[in-house]
């Protein structure tokens, strides 16, 4: 297992460990940390980038008889070069992005148990032949669900971290999903991996616990992520194997997921600061792990910041390769791999990416000259599948079969044993649906959480609330469900995340200003799409949409809402203007309320304790006494969102 060290005196001996000649021995030293400078669920979906080749950087140049070959990609505008020196080391990356808690699968394609048998033997390939090697992940990997559920229930250490640290990652960036159960349950998935060396190190040496690469997070008003910085688990970047490691993460993370209060800063800003201090201490090789969740941006960033030599893209989709055979069937390739970009002096940059769920291992082998330069990239790099079947087929890791699959398959199996109720209609969790219009699946879970707000007031004096909203985004099995046996199993798949019920009290304008909000963006796909209980709504798609700023300055209002009224016949927006009236009551989700998907809300409201999951599970199985029938949520739902044409 490699160990992290963290004084000033081994620094330099560790940096300049990795400055092997090649067909030199050298033995792996030790990863050397250096300090760090220095509420809201659920991503709402990337869409997959189209295929063809990512490169932007011009026609591709002589680079020299063997380059091309060895590359097997575009060598970059004319004046992009590559290390022309003595070769002084060769070095292995192996990368992988957004593992999800995609640890079973049914199939023959991912995996974790045959994900870690196939990056146990690409670290041992390296190293038998003498190539330091350092294996990352650019975040995402955790993912809300059943299997992250039967994680929570067995508590530390998370089943994601056991196969994390099987497969040996040295280091990991902060993915936006990583935050979605909040800050303390991000630290306790990072302290699962000193749980898993304590609870199985005896009889599993190869066990790591990876350091967390955070450049841009600040975490000092969050006292739980702040103990990780100051114990050097999460730092600014690290150095492994005379390699300068510089992880960043999505601002995105602020709307999209639930940091608390820890602040995501711009990227460019917080690379060009560990750059420079990485380079001040003598470490000529930097690597930027990245989790910006746009392909472009980053391969952007590496054209604007001097300094970096390769980028490992997280979160794109992006899935690079030169050879389209090793891929599982049915994927496709989105540009060749490495891709070389031209840093902003000249210098070549290498910018790699694979496919995430646990189906691919990126493998980047590269030969650097005695400045640092990357001369040559083997012909071996590339993604290599994870697969059961054909010439590479592996079979699952024992330890990882022991310790994660089993036990997750048989939570699994309970949760799909316990049967919530019966529904006579199929009901309809499709993305592109709900994403643009009702569906009887929208209405069932806007009904539910303003279910269960009623039964928690019944005979209090709180208010009962009047309306329900929930965005399009947090509903996310995206799929047809058949009439038939609901189970616990489907509730997970549908409603995933650490989101929880809350009543807020909204004024009439305030609800016009939501209502604008979800519909602005309906062009794009936007999981903000707004599904609804207690009220309907009629909206034009042509008009005007609402229009913020970066910062949530309003810029237009918007005009799409046409009108607006409760069940029972009460206005509430006519001719696309407020009709003045009481404050209503509304249920909603805690992510929304606080700003999630920027929803906005001028209160957070008043929680209850319970997930919109367990929400949905009490109102079918007590409110609809087990039985959902077609009569009250048909096919497309009962016109409560009516797009005027």
């Amino acid at each position: 297992m490699r160990r992290v060290l963290a004084s000033a005196a081994v620094r330099t001996a560790v940096m300049m460990a990795g400055f092997c000649a090649v067909g030199v021995g050298c033995e792996a030293e030790p990863a050397q940390l250096l300090p760090d400078q220095g509420g809201r669920p659920f991503d709402q979906g990337q869409d997959a980038l189209p295929p063809g080749d990512l490169g932007v950087d011009a026609a591709p140049v002589d680079a020299g008889p063997d380059l091309a070959i060895d590359l097997g990609v575009d060598a970059g505008p004319p004046e992009c070069t590559f290390g022309e020196g003595e070769i002084n080391r060769r070095l292995a990356i192996l990368h992988s992005n957004d593992g999800a808690s995609a640890l079973v699968t049914e199939g023959q394609s991912g995996g974790a148990g045959r994900f870690v048998t196939v990056m146990n033997r690409l670290q041992a390939d390296a190293r038998a032949d003498d190539t330091p090697v350092i294996t990352l992940t650019t975040g995402d990997n955790l993912l809300a669900g059943p299997t992250f559920a039967a994680s929570l229930e067995q508590g530390a250490p998370y089943f994601d971290a056991i196969a994390l640290s099987a497969a040996g990652f040295d280091a990991m960036a902060v993915g936006n999903h990583d935050f979605d159960f909040g800050p303390q349950t991000f630290v306790d998935f990072v302290r699962s991996f000193d749980a898993v060396i304590a609870r199985y190190g005896d009889d599993q040496e190869r066990l790591t616990a990876p350091v967390v690469l955070a450049a841009n997070l600040r975490v000092a008003d969050e006292p739980a992520v702040q103990a990780l910085k100051t114990e050097e688990r999460l730092v600014q970047f690290a150095v492994i194997d005379g390699v300068g490691l510089i992880g960043v993460s999505t601002p995105e993370i602020a709307d999209i997921s639930s940091p608390g209060k820890v602040v995501i800063d711009a990227a460019r800003g917080a690379i060009e600061a560990a750059v420079a201090t990485v380079q001040a201490e003598g470490v000529d090789v930097i690597v930027l792990v990245s989790h910006l969740r746009d392909a472009e941006l980053e391969a952007r960033l590496a054209t604007e910041i001097n300094g970096i030599d390769v980028v490992i893209a997280g979160s794109s989709d992006a899935l690079l390769t030169a050879d389209a055979s090793v891929l599982h069937a049915g994927d496709v390739s989105a540009g060749k791999y490495p891709r070389v970009i031209c840093g902003p002096s000249g210098r070549a940059v290498l910018m790699v990416s694979t496919g995430g769920l646990y189906r691919y291992i990126g493998r980047l082998l590269v030969e650097i000259d005695t400045r640092g330069r990357v001369v040559r990239v083997d012909p071996l790099s590339g993604p290599v599948r994870v697969s059961g079947v054909g010439a590479d087929a592996a079979m699952p890791d024992p330890f990882v079969q022991q310790a994660v699959i089993a036990p997750v398959r048989a939570a699994l199996q309970t949760f799909a044993d316990n049967e919530v109720a019966l529904s006579s209609v199929e009901l309809d969790g499709r993305r592109e649906s709900l994403r643009e219009g009702e569906t009887n699946l929208g209405d069932l879970v806007a009904d539910a959480l303003l279910w269960e707000i009623e039964e928690f007031v019944f005979g209090t004096d709180a208010p009962t609330p009047d309306i329900g909203l929930i965005n399009a985004g947090a509903i996310r099995n995206n799929s047809v469900l058949p009439p038939g046996s609901l189970t616990e199993l489907d509730t997970f798949a549908m409603l995933p995340f650490a989101s929880f019920v809350v009543e807020v009290p909204v004024t009439r304008d305030e609800l016009k200003a939501l209502l604008e909000h979800g519909v602005a963006q309906v062009e794009s796909g936007s999981g903000r799409f707004p599904q609804v209980a207690g009220m309907r709504f009629v909206w034009d798609p042509s008009r005007q949409p609402r229009q913020v700023d970066q910062l949530g300055n309003v810029l237009r209002p918007g005009a799409r809402i046409i009108s607006a009224a409760l069940l029972d016949g009460t206005e509430l927006i006519r001719a696309g203007a407020v009709v003045e009236g009481p404050i209503l009551q509304m249920a909603t989700l805690d992510f929304l309320s606080r700003g999630g998907d920027g929803y906005p809300f001028a209160t957070g409201g008043t929680g209850f304790g319970v997930s919109y999951q367990q929400a949905l599970r009490d109102f079918v199985a007590g409110g609809l006494e087990g039985q959902i029938t077609v009569d009250r949520y048909p096919v497309g739902g009962r016109g409560r969102i009516q797009r005027q044409e």
